[in-house]
């Protein structure tokens, strides 16, 4: 058995002796749909329903996004898989005391990374092996980071430009956005009842694809 299917029933068993012994209401996860070609979230709320649950190198997703939802929190108890980079923002919510740490099971997850090929942020992730959660699964992931020299190479890279040079580069990445608001959509930091985007009296942001609505300096600050 490899390590994603060990983690998967790992999962899955701690899923339903936590539904089944009243622990948790709902377990937030992934499932693979038949012919769905990435993992996408579950809401486990029967123990009989746990094996629906899977780990594998598709689990994109970050479900801390679901954690400030009305609808989540009203259920009662969340439990939440969460890999190492996902842990970093379940604790800036509880930081941001947008949930409270006895309302959550969190499942962490040792990840090696995710993508095939390995998408090259998980190349440089110093945290593959997640502390502070309640539950941890999977072998400790060794050598942790594997390739911090691509992010050093990075950041050398922008920091040898110059003003101008960073500048041209930030206008050109912030032209292609659409504000088609996919963004907003899938950052758990962005749980504001009502976006500042969406307000227009008084209308604070552009609201056209324009780099005067699209520029971080008038965005939220989490976006920044």
């Amino acid at each position: 058995m490899d390590r994603n299917a060990i983690i998967t029933q790992s999962l899955r068993d701690i899923a339903a002796r936590a539904l089944s012994d009243g622990k948790v209401a709902v377990v937030i996860g992934y499932e693979r749909p038949d012919g769905a070609t990435s993992s996408v979230p579950v809401f486990i709320r029967k123990p009989e329903d746990a094996g629906r649950l899977v780990f594998d190198d598709r689990c994109y997703g970050n479900l801390a996004v679901y954690l400030s939802r009305p609808e989540i929190r009203s259920m009662g108890r969340t439990g939440v898989v969460v890999k190492g980079c996902d842990l970093r923002a379940v604790r800036v919510l509880l930081r941001e005391h947008v949930v409270k740490r006895e309302d959550l099971l969190l499942i962490g997850v040792r990840c090696e990374g995710v993508g095939e090929p390995r998408l090259r942020k998980c190349a440089v992730c110093s945290v593959h092996n997640p502390d502070d959660c309640d539950i941890v699964v999977g072998e400790p992931v060794e050598g942790a980071p594997s390739d911090a020299a691509l992010e050093s190479e990075d950041v050398a890279a922008m920091e040898g430009k110059s003003l101008e040079e960073r500048w041209a580069y930030w206008q050109g990445q912030l032209s292609k956005c659409i504000r088609c608001y996919a963004c907003r959509q899938v950052c758990p930091l962005c749980y504001c009842k009502r976006c500042v985007v969406e307000k227009s009296m008084p209308q604070w942001i552009e609201t056209s694809p324009h780099l005067r609505g699209t520029w971080p300096g008038t965005r939220c600050a989490p976006c920044t």
